[in-house]
């Protein structure tokens, strides 16, 4: 029996697939942890978040005369989970009121900043990180160029606690 799988193997190991198969099989052994991988797929989320707010706020806010409900520093802290939810949602205002312009470009990377923020929404195990969750509403209303800085700020103060952790 030992000679049989013997000559199976080697015979296996000179074809293509049946290498490739191996191969990423003994690669699984030495994957990372998932927590690790959890932080790098935030820490780049947030990056590319950070990337698509400084082209709209070149942009954007020009096109759009909207006053949206914004959190300030103060009411910041720790990646505030409802604060990050409350940009969230107003960038799907921005994203419904610019969906009427001819300028997909920039609409994409409204929407690539939502769903970038939904899944980092999604994914994230530290639920218990804000004691309430607060309502959009209790925000003050800014013009649309307020909103972007802020919502950058919020976003560079994320990335900034994920890279020291």
């Amino acid at each position: 029996m030992y000679v049989i799988m013997s000559n199976y193997f080697q015979s296996s190991l000179i074809n293509d697939p049946a290498v490739t198969i191996f191969v990423l099989c003994t690669l699984a052994f030495f994957q990372p942890s998932s927590c690790v991988l959890q932080k790098e797929i935030k820490y780049d989320i947030w990056k590319a978040v950070m990337d698509d707010l400084n082209l709209t706020i070149e942009a954007l806010p020009t096109k759009i005369n909207a006053t949206l409900y914004t959190a300030d520093l103060k009411d910041f802290n720790d990646c505030n989970l409802s604060v990050v939810k409350c940009f969230q949602l107003e960038m799907e205002v921005i994203s419904y009121e610019y969906k009427f312009e001819n300028d997909t470009m920039l609409w994409n990377k409204v929407d690539k900043i939502i769903h970038n923020v939904k899944y980092l929404l999604e994914n994230d195990k530290q639920e218990t990180k804000t004691s309430k969750w607060q309502q959009c509403e209790t925000f003050a209303e800014k013009n649309c160029t307020d909103f972007l800085k802020n919502f950058k700020t919020m976003a560079q103060m994320c990335y900034t606690e994920l890279n020291a952790k």
